[in-house]
């Protein structure tokens, strides 16, 4: 490895770009990094130079991060000749002139792209509060049923007020009246308001939540 070298130019035209704009109206975090390096190497008999330049882009929004590589060029020569290569390769790369339709076409596609990885972000966001809201709500189920098994108790519906409560889970059915009295039983068939013996009425079977 020869030279690394930052290359500041780069970065500051990459957030003056559209996408940095549009990202940072958006509410998210945008960040661009940009360096070059010189190294040098054995190949086939011949020693070369080679020059790696690499741009990236960073987009965070509600603690989600993407990123993207914006610009890699890589271009080497043998490194007797590297720097009479290096002035004909200044003048290739500045004597690009840009097609004004191909300019639009790409402003537009960085637009886009912005638009696409800003909703990307958001939904990624969503995703991970909903994760986190189950992952609450499941450990609280659990934490319940180990409270309901703890105290040997059930959480039933009141046929007449379809309100909670907690009843006992020592019998498989429960009969409620609409003055809150119960009554429990394991027969399946039994209905305490045609047990001769009790002479009971209004009892309705209590169902588990």
């Amino acid at each position: 490895m020869l030279q690394v070298q930052p290359r500041p130019d780069a970065i500051a035209s990459l957030e003056q770009s559209p996408v940095a704009r549009t990202m940072r109206s958006q509410g998210a975090t945008y960040v661009a990094d940009a360096s070059s390096v010189t190294v040098s190497y054995n190949e086939g008999g011949t020693r070369y130079k080679e020059l790696l330049f690499v741009a990236l882009e960073g987009y965070n929004f509600q603690g989600v991060g993407l990123w993207d590589n914006t610009l890699t060029i890589v271009a080497r020569a043998p490194e007797a000749e590297s720097d009479a290569y290096g002035s004909i390769a200044k003048v290739v790369f500045n004597s690009f002139a840009l097609n004004p339709r191909w300019l639009q076409a790409e402003m537009q596609g960085q637009a886009d792209r912005a638009a696409i990885a800003s909703a990307t972000l958001r939904d990624i966001a969503r995703v991970d509060a909903e994760i986190a809201r189950s992952r609450s709500e499941t450990m609280s189920q659990i934490n319940d049923q180990e409270y309901l098994t703890l105290t040997g108790q059930e959480r039933y519906v009141n046929p007449h007020t379809v309100e909670e409560e907690l009843g006992s889970n020592e019998w498989k059915y429960r009969w409620e009246n609409s003055s809150g009295e119960v009554v429990y039983t394991d027969d399946r068939t039994w209905d305490p308001n045609t047990d001769p013996n009790l002479h009971l009425s209004g009892y309705k079977r209590s169902s588990v939540k």
